[in-house]
């Protein structure tokens, strides 16, 4: 449509590369308005898992992966609208998983918390450089790709994860005309927001108890209270 694009290949926990990303930007550009952190490692959910049973090594890589990613983002990409001098909007991309309780995956439930205090803490101290940040927490995002297509093979799952979302979940569009929405000047009165774009699942806020079949071998069973 006429626009200009410039594409850097990055590895988002690799501080250096980062840094190189915007200053290429800048470089392109002059300034930086907008920005959003949006990169995980979707292939550590294997290390994930109740707590007890995620090892450090573990822990370390998905918190690396999916909050310190985001650190160095926000840092060097604030840096940039910083230089740019016409302040900018910084979007984070959160989860469910970030305010709610989420069963069976700690370190990625502790990392999308983490990014939602960090987005609050930005906005708190950057808005004084009119440079604003909020925060997207998703739902289940029908994004296309393989592994989502896998996800949605199995029947019961697909079932399951209609319930949990009210019975549709999103696509890749329900999510970009909201991200471009904050990022722009009409969004200039939203800042340090924490937003739930999921179908109402965080409003139903039903979560199924655990079967028998799904605790740690080795302790003890739920217990009904009376």
């Amino acid at each position: 449509e006429g626009g200009d694009a410039l594409f850097v290949r990055i590895d988002v926990t690799d501080e250096a590369a980062v840094a190189r990303a915007f200053d290429q930007c800048l470089q392109h550009w002059g300034r930086l308005d907008g920005c959003v952190a949006n990169a995980a490692d979707l292939s550590l959910g294997a290390l994930d898992g109740p707590v007890t049973e995620i090892t450090l090594d573990g822990w370390n890589r998905l918190i690396t992966a999916d909050l310190t990613s985001v650190f160095l983002t926000a840092k060097h990409a604030i840096g940039a609208m910083l230089k740019g001098g016409r302040g900018g909007a910084l979007l984070t991309i959160g989860s469910l998983a970030g305010v709610r309780g989420n069963i069976g995956h700690d370190a990625y439930s502790a990392a999308k918390g983490g990014i939602v205090a960090l987005t609050r803490s930005i906005a708190a101290y950057y808005a004084r450089y009119d440079i604003r940040c909020n925060c997207l927490n998703l739902g289940f995002v029908d994004s296309g790709s393989d592994r989502i297509e896998t996800i949605l093979g199995h029947p019961g799952f697909r079932q399951q994860l209609l319930d949990f979302h009210l019975g549709a979940w999103g696509k890749s569009d329900d999510i970009g005309g909201i991200a471009a929405l904050l990022l722009s000047g009409e969004g200039r009165y939203i800042n340090g927001a924490s937003i739930p774009v999921d179908g109402g699942a965080y409003a139903a806020s039903h979560m199924p108890r655990p079967t028998v079949a799904a605790m740690i071998p080795g302790f003890p069973p739920l217990r009904n209270k009376d």
